[in-house]
């Protein structure tokens, strides 16, 4: 082996250790007409939620949950943030302003199969200006619970009243 085999074999090792680790998942949730779009989604450890403002009004994304307490502090209109979640479990998230705005992130243990999300497939996107945007694929059908729509029953019971 020639000296210089030697020292190119060196830098091949130095060069995949001192890459950096692969992104997690990045998943993206809209504020819309005072909700969160979509109101459940299911994530792994690691991976990361962009909350983006697509409402004409301010948010305050916050969650007291065990092991998931964050505030992301006031949001205006075109603004997004983000929050890695690092704990399994379940996450309730809401919005200091509008108190009836809530959804649920489920995270999952890496590796463990995560139930269908009620939003569709949705991309994070950069618009060239900086600002992230939730693009949903119009294409693909929306399921809740890992059931397509068309496979819905024809109705359903109704709900009881609220007393």
């Amino acid at each position: 082996m020639t000296l210089a085999m030697a020292r190119l074999g060196v830098l091949l090792l130095a060069g995949l250790l001192l890459a950096p680790q692969a992104r997690a998942g990045e998943h993206a949730v809209s504020q819309k007409q005072k909700e969160f779009q979509p109101s459940e989604l299911s994530v792994e450890v690691g991976d990361e939620v962009v909350f983006l403002n697509d409402d004409e009004i301010s948010h305050n994304v916050f969650s007291r949950s065990e092991g998931a307490k964050f505030n992301l502090k006031i949001q205006r209109p075109g603004e997004h943030k983000r929050q890695r979640f690092q704990e399994p479990g379940e996450v309730v998230i809401r919005c200091a302003i509008h108190p009836k705005m809530k959804m649920t992130v489920h995270v999952k243990p890496k590796g463990e199969e995560s139930a269908a999300t009620t939003s569709g497939p949705c991309t994070v996107s950069d618009d060239g200006n900086g600002d992230d945007h939730c693009e949903v694929d119009a294409s693909e059908p929306m399921s809740v619970d890992g059931k397509r729509a068309e496979d819905a029953p024809e109705s359903v019971p109704a709900a009881p009243e609220a007393p």
